[in-house]
C-alpha cells in the first residue's frame, strides 16, 4: 500500500489538490476546519476520463461505429470498474470520511471509490495539464480497457450494453435468459441517511449453474440503487474471469 500512496504522492505537485481529491463530503460536514472536499473536482476529472477513454477508443478501433464506441465507453467508465481502479491504486485507504460513512464501510462503497477516482483525475488535470491528467487515467483503466479492445468485434454481450446501457436490469435479464438462467432476484438490505435524504442499499442475486452471485447497489431510490446493482453483476459476469465470489445459501 505504501508503495501506491507514494506513486500516488508523487504525481502532484500541489499537495493540496490531492487532499481535497480525497475529501469525501461527509468529512467537510463533521470537520470544522475543512472548508472544501472532492464533488467539484469529481465533475472535472469525470470529463477528464471520458475524453481520455473515448480518445483511446477512438484510435484503437478506426473501423467500429458511434453506437459501439458509446457502449464500450460506458463499460470502461462503468462505476464498479471506475471503484475497481481506484482499489487498485490504494484510494480505499486514503480517503477522508465522515465517522458515520467510515462506520457503514464507506471506504470500500464503489460510489465512494469511483467519485474519489474522479476526483484525483481532476485534481490532475488542474495540478499539471490534461495529458497528465488524461495518461495516467488511461494507465489506471488499462485493464477495462484491453477488455473493451477485445469486444470490438461486436459480440452478443457488447450489443446487449449498447442497447441497455441505461437499463442495466434488461442488460442482466437478458444475459441471464440468453445462458438458459432464472431471472435475478432483488432486495433491499439497509437503509441509510435521513428521511430528505435516504439511501438505499439493494442486493442482487443471479442463480448461475454452479454457484450464485451476487452484487449490492446504493442510490436515492429503490429503483436507482436497483439499477446500480445490476449494472454492478452485469460488468462482472461478463469481465474476463466472472467471478465475485459468490454468494451465501441465504442469498440464493
Amino acid at each position: 500500500m505504501s508503495e501506491h500512496r507514494s506513486e500516488l504522492d508523487e504525481l502532484f505537485d500541489d499537495a493540496e489538490w490531492l487532499q481535497q481529491a480525497l475529501t469525501h463530503p461527509s468529512f467537510r460536514n463533521e470537520s470544522a476546519g475543512c472548508k472544501t472536499d472532492n464533488q467539484r473536482l469529481e465533475f472535472l476529472g469525470d470529463t477528464v476520463i471520458g475524453m481520455a477513454v473515448s480518445t483511446t477508443l477512438f484510435r484503437a478501433l478506426p473501423s467500429a461505429d458511434e453506437g459501439t464506441l458509446s457502449a464500450l465507453r460506458s463499460r470502461v467508465v462503468s462505476e464498479p470498474l471506475l471503484a475497481q481502479a481506484a482499489r487498485s491504486i490504494g484510494l480505499s485507504g486514503r480517503l477522508r470520511l465522515g465517522r458515520g460513512v467510515l462506520v457503514s464501510g464507506g471506504q470500500d462503497r464503489d460510489s465512494v471509490l469511483c467519485d474519489a477516482f474522479e476526483a484525483v483525475i481532476g485534481a490532475l488535470y488542474l495540478d499539471s495539464d490534461y495529458d497528465k491528467a488524461a495518461q495516467t487515467a488511461v494507465s489506471w483503466l488499462q485493464s477495462p480497457l484491453d477488455e473493451a479492445l477485445e469486444m470490438g468485434g461486436f459480440d452478443r454481450d457488447l450489443q446487449a450494453v449498447y442497447r441497455h446501457s441505461e437499463n442495466w436490469k434488461t442488460a442482466l435479464q437478458e444475459w441471464l435468459q440468453g445462458h438458459g438462467l432464472a431471472l435475478p432476484t432483488y432486495r433491499i438490505i439497509a437503509q441509510h441517511g435521513p428521511a430528505h435524504a435516504p439511501e438505499f442499499v439493494v442486493k442482487v442475486v443471479a442463480v448461475l449453474s454452479d454457484r450464485s452471485e451476487c452484487a449490492e447497489g446504493r442510490g436515492p431510490n429503490k429503483k436507482l440503487a436497483e439499477r446500480h446493482a445490476a449494472q454492478a453483476l452485469y460488468t462482472h459476469l461478463t469481465s474476463d474471469n466472472g467471478l465475485m465470489g459468490g454468494c451465501s445459501s441465504d442469498d440464493a
